[in-house]
């Protein structure tokens, strides 16, 4: 038995999609907003460890070995330039959520 009133079945599914994704990005942006500076930092410092972890598996499964020096360094490079953007948002006297 069907309940819909018009609007096809993909249309009402992704608007209920689409409102539950925004109830939980409200959800996560006020847990956020509740964190001390510490607990920011070690978070962002954990998905940094993940991200160089990430980097450093995917680099070791390839097929053709470009060298381990220039995995890691790859690897490596790629964390120091995120933690300086991260850092830069964090010392920016600007709300970081306007940049995004």
């Amino acid at each position: 038995m069907s309940t819909r009133q018009g609007g096809s079945f993909y249309e009402t599914t992704w608007d209920e999609f689409l409102i539950v994704a925004q109830d939980f990005v409200d959800d996560t942006t006020d847990w956020l907003n509740g964190l001390t500076d510490v607990e920011r930092l070690m978070g962002l410092c954990i998905f940094i460890l993940l991200l160089f972890l990430l980097t450093i598996v995917n680099s070791s499964k390839r097929e053709q070995e470009p060298g381990k020096a220039r995995s890691f360094t790859g690897a490596f490079l790629l964390i120091v330039t995120f933690s300086f953007v991260a850092g830069l948002l964090i010392d920016s006297p600007y709300d970081p959520r306007n940049f995004l």
